[in-house]
């Protein structure tokens, strides 16, 4: 399936997340969601290449939803 949504690197180097586009603008503060998904995980350094995208409940993405503050704060993002 083709989500519509930002590529974005996740880098997580310990207790640090940045999020990145990839022509290089930091996301992180756009997608707190995702920040803290990655700062949770067990592993000490990880990168990630993904698709951040709003998802509504028939499971479509809704990319003009994800361009919103609020879409990219408090939508359920996945990547």
């Amino acid at each position: 399936m083709k989500y519509d949504g930002f590529r974005i690197l996740a880098r997580k180097p310990g207790e640090r997340v940045q999020i990145w586009s990839r022509r290089g603008a930091n996301f992180t503060d756009r997608f707190p969601a995702i920040a803290e998904a990655v700062r949770g995980l067990k592993s000490e350094d990880a990168l990630i290449d993904g698709e951040a995208v709003v998802l509504r409940d028939e499971g479509r993405s809704d990319f003009r939803a994800l361009m919103t503050k609020r879409g990219g704060a408090d939508q359920q993002d996945r990547g």
